[in-house]
């Protein structure tokens, strides 16, 4: 089931907030915010990209954070899904 497959990753950032945030695109990809994990030494936040496999399994594909991001910029603390673009 989703519960089980979609644990926090092993990333070292305990605190992270994982799936304060959560955005379906189609059937197949989920996107998990966590707005306080850390990235390039700093607090910015994340979102997670997972995609259902063919045997019902979610896979982690893709971290995506922001490029400059500030200390506690939390990033990824909301999403929403449109077609082919994320906010």
């Amino acid at each position: 089931t989703l519960h089980h497959t979609l644990n926090p990753p092993n990333d070292g950032a305990k605190d992270s907030r994982f799936a304060a945030a959560l955005a379906f695109s189609g059937p197949d990809r989920l996107l998990i915010g966590a707005p306080a994990a850390v990235h390039a030494g700093r607090r910015s936040g994340g979102v997670h990209l997972f995609t259902k496999q063919a045997d019902d399994a979610w896979r982690r594909v893709r971290f995506f954070a922001p490029e400059e991001g500030s200390q506690e910029g939390q990033f990824g603390g909301s999403l929403a899904v449109d077609d082919h673009s994320v906010w």
